[in-house]
């Protein structure tokens, strides 16, 4: 991951914050942000403190999806849904 990140270091442009997060389970998400904050959201989205359906959420928006981009895409899914415990 030291590696990863070196090279990311060397590809940044001005402004460009590099990261990698380790997941903790051999792999890692990494890349380029302009904004610290957006990369703590996106290691406490990636926690198991956030259910599955809103980890997904948040990072469409991370990724620039807008809010109607995501609405249409949960309502397009087909298939059956299965709730348990408390809503997400």
């Amino acid at each position: 991951m030291l590696r990863t990140a070196t090279k990311l270091e060397g590809l940044s442009v001005p402004g460009a914050i590099a990261f990698v997060i380790d997941r903790g389970d051999g792999r890692a998400d990494y890349g380029f942000s302009a904004m610290r904050w957006a990369i703590d959201l996106l290691r406490w989205t990636n926690s198991d403190a956030v259910p599955l359906v809103q980890r997904h959420r948040v990072l469409g928006l991370l990724l620039g999806y807008s809010a109607d981009a995501i609405r249409e895409f949960e309502e397009q899914a087909s298939g059956r849904v299965f709730s348990f415990g408390s809503p997400g």
